[in-house]
C-alpha cells in the first residue's frame, strides 16, 4: 500500500558509500551509492506493526539503529549479516539517535555496541526483549 512505500527517515554512511532508508512500517532498505541499479544490498524489517513510523535512524560501518513510535519502539541491527541484536519498546517516546564511538545514545536510553548485554534503562523503558 501507498503507506508502506511512505519514506520517514534517510541517512548516509559516506565512507562506505550506503545509503539507508527508513520506511513506515519499520522495512529499512540499504543502498550501494556508487553503483546505478535500484536494487537495495539489504532489507531490514524490524517487525510486523504497519503504523511504525520511523523518527531517527544512525548508521555504523556494522550496526544499524532506528527509533520511532506507533508503537515507541528501538531497533538494534548487525546490518551487514541482517541479524536484529535487540528491540526495546518503551512506554516513552524514544527519538534523537546518534552513534557516539561504539555506542548508540538516544535520548532515554544507552546501548552499548561492545557489549551488547550490558544496557542502562531508563524508569520510562521496559527491559530489552529478543
Amino acid at each position: 500500500t501507498f503507506l508502506d512505500q511512505t519514506v520517514e527517515c534517510v541517512d548516509i554512511l559516506p565512507e562506505m558509500h550506503v545509503m539507508v532508508v527508513a520506511m513506515r512500517g519499520s522495512k529499512c532498505m540499504f543502498y550501494d551509492t556508487q553503483k546505478r541499479h535500484t536494487d537495495p544490498i539489504q532489507v531490514l524489517k524490524g517487525g510486523s506493526h504497519p503504523w511504525y513510523v520511523p523518527d531517527s535512524i544512525a548508521i555504523h560501518q556494522d550496526y544499524f539503529v532506528v527509533s520511532g513510535r506507533r508503537p515507541s519502539a528501538v531497533f538494534v541491527w548487525n546490518w551487514r549479516k541482517g541479524v536484529r541484536l535487540t528491540h526495546r519498546v518503551s512506554t516513552c517516546r524514544l527519538s534523537g539517535i546518534i552513534r557516539k564511538d561504539n555506542n548508540i545514545v538516544s535520548v532515554l536510553s544507552y546501548f552499548s555496541l561492545l557489549r551488547p548485554s550490558i544496557i542502562n534503562r531508563t524508569p520510562c523503558i521496559s527491559p530489552v526483549t529478543a
